[in-house]
């Protein structure tokens, strides 16, 4: 094992904690919720389970005090995900990647309600910077996954939270390679 916290799939987790699923899904329905017509377009969903640090314990990636979060060995799991994800859409042949705030939303929402990560509050510059990290991981994935899928970002300005999370993505796309960011 590489030291990161792992969990199975089982009855009550349909994944484990790095695995992806990959489906062919096409759209069956218009927008006035009528059947269409002829032969639509199939395009590649991936999933897999960001990690959710607002809505359960820190107990994976908590400090050696068990207090707070250990940014690093988090940061390192993410990561991983985001191999995987891009090695997912490589194996599939995937060449347009839609990607979004994926783990910065609700998965972060309540971390600063946690012991010792109060200081993570949205709005925060430890928030902010927290996302931009997790933004970096994905960055460093794609550069050594070599995914040459044209990527489109799906970011918003709705509220104080997906301005966080589009504003980490440009940032860290700003100060990413030249390469990467074309």
């Amino acid at each position: 094992t590489d030291g990161m916290p792992w969990v199975e799939a089982s009855k009550d987790c349909k994944l484990g904690r790095f695995d992806v699923v990959s489906a062919k899904v096409s759209a069956k329905f218009g927008s006035d919720w009528k059947p269409l017509e002829g032969t639509p377009p199939q395009w590649i969903v991936l999933h897999c389970a960001a990690i959710n640090l607002g809505g359960r314990s820190l107990s994976d990636f908590s400090q050696q005090d068990g207090r707070g979060l250990n940014e690093m060995l988090y940061l390192r799991a993410m990561h991983r995900l985001f191999c995987n994800i891009l090695l997912a859409a490589v194996h599939e042949g995937i060449g347009k990647f839609i990607m979004f705030p994926f783990g910065m939303g609700a998965f972060l929402r309540g971390l600063s309600e946690r012991k010792g990560c109060e200081h993570y509050q949205i709005g925060s510059a430890w928030s902010q910077a927290l996302r931009r990290r997790i933004v970096e991981q994905f960055l460093q994935a794609l550069e050594e996954v070599r995914c040459d899928a044209h990527m489109y970002l799906c970011v918003q300005w709705s509220s104080l939270e997906a301005a966080e999370n589009a504003n980490a993505f440009l940032a860290a796309l700003r100060a990413a390679p030249i390469h990467i960011q074309s």
